[in-house]
């Protein structure tokens, strides 16, 4: 007993210990509140757990001394002993509802900061995620602000790239159509001259040759031709000069033009040039000096926006405090509901318990009327098949005995026949031998026919076939009657045997019927057993878990208490935030010479597509040279073929005809230099090609 007391008067003294100490702890304010009214909700708490701490003391201070006579067994003292059971019995459920409270005070507090730490997380988590975001939204506004820059790079500079475009495409024309004009007029000079040359010597040879055959004789007519030699080349000489010296004059001052062209689209290429890239490198430093100013902007925005998120923060702190006590109360009135419907499913579980229960009695009942009502018609059935059979054997007894009484009759009336045609026989006999004899004695072969073959009576033979037919008939009846028997007799016991399968289906459905119903049964017993553990074990698992929660969030915030006291916060110093500002900005400097470079790489890709094309369109333009020049050498290739058409003389009058092609060449000029020069020349060429002249050569 002394021990028992030491050791009740110790746990008494550790517990109001214990509550005291939980006491000082909550009567002290707290600096940051979570939420609203926590001071005086701490302070009711402590003085709970004071008043506790002060029972304890009491029980303990005020020794109660039990006299050496109180052990005795006398009816005042086992009342007094029930009474002082009695008391320690309420104390201890005192004792017990004041743990539950604690417990459940605890739980409150558990719960409160567990909903506290799972909304903070849930900031923390949504802050980051706008983070995240707002970096998105400034790397898709740094790559529109490149789109755009590009963009406005290209606009820019494309009316004067398509202009330098332009201008090297009129310079390579215009040096074509230089080349080309000089090299025609050089073909057409040389052409011409040979032409001279030749039409000299061939007119001397001629006037020679035709002199030296005449001998003389034909003079008059050798100075005629000296004449008219003499009157063409004159003529010959004063056109081919005038003509000539104009053309080359003409074409003297158009290379003038051109080169002074050439060197004012130079020094305008030059200067455009010049202006280009100073262009580029103002609009490089203003993209800088922009981008510069965005990260600025951005930089205060960002300040401006944590300060917003740090307000709003707070702002959702005590909207939760709120929303939290809220949703405990509906929690609270769920738990109420939930616990209400559980209630009516168990009642509505027991009621379909009893209901299948009367089902099946009430199937029950069914099978057994209905198998006695089956057993009675086949007792009824068996009835009348035994009456049946009964009037049927009858029936036979009858016949047969019928049949047996005919057959009597006509046995006495053949031994009656018999006995008459036996005497009669007898009597024939005797005629018959007297007959033979006479016969005999008279030696007579013909004999008649009637003697050879006995005579049968006719009565006889009557008798005969009416007892055969009638003792076929009784055979025929009697196996029809036999066969009606027993297809009766068949068709009865199969109408019993159907009406048997189908008793016997009918209770082995039923059977089914109360073995499903009956493991229905089981298996909502067995799942309502399930549920019952089930939900015992998650209880007994939430309050586990719910209780090593709650130690680690105490001793968390303990360890927070005590930082907070000691005035150890944890701060972010501004080096750090400087640090990752420094960081932005050098990222976004490594994006602006990432814009850098590719737009270096895009003028360098634009620049040799340029070159390229140009280099192109030189190919092209020497290909055209070559053919041009094969048209050349094919129309000097006529022309020797027209020299030896001439020479042959196979010609008539070459000078009318060369008169001819001077003016027809003469106008073509005139007309082909009103147009463009590259236009121009190229006529020419085909005009040379096309032209339709008398001799056989140059039409094709």
């Amino acid at each position: 007993m002394e021990l028992r007391k030491q050791k009740l008067k110790e746990d008494i003294i550790s517990a109001s210990s214990i509550y005291h100490s939980l006491a000082d702890q909550l009567q002290k304010p707290v600096q940051f509140l979570r939420f609203p009214a926590e001071n005086s909700i701490n302070a009711e708490i402590s003085s709970i757990f004071s008043e506790a701490a002060s029972i304890l003391k009491q029980s303990i201070e005020k020794e109660i001394v039990i006299p050496d006579h109180f052990y005795a067994l006398d009816l005042q003292i086992q009342a007094l002993k029930e009474q002082i059971d009695e008391l320690t019995f309420d104390i201890e459920n005192q004792q017990i509802s004041f743990d539950e409270t604690l417990t459940n005070a605890r739980q409150i507090l558990a719960d409160q900061i567990n909903a506290l730490n799972k909304d903070y997380q849930t900031r923390i988590t949504k802050l980051i995620i706008r983070n995240h975001n707002e970096e998105v939204e400034m790397e898709n506004t740094l790559d529109v602000m490149r789109d755009n820059y590009e963009d406005q790079i290209e606009k820019e500079f494309s009316a004067q790239l398509a202009e330098r475009n332009e201008i090297k495409k009129q310079l390579i024309q215009l040096k074509k159509d230089y080349e080309e004009t000089n090299s025609f007029l050089n073909a057409q000079i040389m052409a011409v001259k040979e032409r001279e040359a030749e039409f000299e010597c061939q007119s001397f040879s001629n006037i020679r040759s035709n002199f030296n055959s005449n001998n003389g004789k034909n003079s008059n007519f050798s100075n005629r031709v000296n004449n008219l030699n003499s009157i063409e080349r004159d003529n010959y000489t004063s056109l081919s000069s005038f003509n000539f010296n104009e053309e080359v004059e003409r074409k003297r001052s158009e290379k003038l033009r051109l080169v002074e062209e050439l060197n004012t689209l130079k020094s305008k290429y030059i200067s455009e040039k010049e202006e280009l890239l100073s262009k580029i490198d103002a609009a490089k430093k203003n993209q800088e000096k922009n981008l510069q100013r965005s990260i600025n902007r951005q930089q205060a925005n960002y300040e401006r926006r944590k300060e917003q998120l740090e307000a709003l923060f707070k702002e959702r702190e005590k909207q939760l405090n709120k929303k939290i006590t809220h949703v405990e109360k509906q929690n609270k009135r769920i738990s109420q509901k939930i616990k209400k419907e559980i209630q009516e499913n168990e009642k509505i579980v027991a009621e379909s318990e009893v209901r299948l229960q009367n089902a099946l009695n009430e199937i029950n009942n069914r099978t057994e009327s209905t198998l006695d009502s089956k057993d009675k018609e086949i007792q009824l059935l068996e009835e009348k098949n035994q009456i049946e059979r009964d009037e049927i054997e009858r029936s036979h007894q009858i016949s047969l005995q019928t049949m047996k009484e005919e057959e009597a009759k006509v046995s006495s009336n053949n031994s009656y026949e018999t006995k008459i045609t036996q005497e009669q026989r007898q009597v024939r006999q005797q005629k018959l031998a007297q007959q033979q004899d006479r016969i005999r004695s008279f030696n007579n072969t013909d004999i008649h026919p009637l003697l050879k073959s006995p005579r049968r009576t006719e009565s006889q033979h009557n008798l005969d076939s009416n007892i055969d037919e009638k003792v076929v008939n009784l055979e025929k009846s009697s196996n029809l009657e036999i066969l009606s028997l027993s297809r009766a007799i068949e068709a009865v016991e199969e109408q019993y045997n159907i009406n048997q399968q189908i008793l016997q289906s009918e209770l082995e459905r039923s059977k089914r019927q109360y073995i499903s119903i009956s493991q229905k049964i089981e298996n909502i017993h067995f799942e309502c057993e399930n549920l019952n553990t089930f939900s015992k074990i998650f209880s007994k698992i939430e309050k586990k878990e719910k209780l090593n929660d709650q130690e680690k969030t105490i001793n968390r915030l303990t360890e927070q208490l005590n930082e907070i006291k000691k005035g150890e916060i944890p701060k972010v110093e501004l080096a750090v935030i400087q640090n990752e500002h420094q960081k932005e900005i050098e990222q976004k400097k490594c994006e602006l010479n990432e814009i850098k470079i590719n737009s270096k790489k895009l003028i360098e890709k634009v620049q040799t597509s340029y070159n390229s094309q140009i280099i192109d369109e030189q190919k092209k333009r020497q290909k055209q040279l070559k053919n041009i020049s094969l048209l050349i050498s094919e129309a000097e290739e006529e022309i020797r073929k027209t020299k030896n058409f001439i020479e042959n003389g196979h010609c008539r009058s070459p000078i009318r005809e060369y008169k001819n092609l001077l003016k027809m060449k003469r106008s073509n000029n005139e007309s082909l230099h009103e147009q463009s020069p590259r236009s121009a020349s190229f006529q020419r060429i085909q005009m040379e090609t096309k032209f339709q002249s008398t001799l056989p050569l140059l039409k094709q």
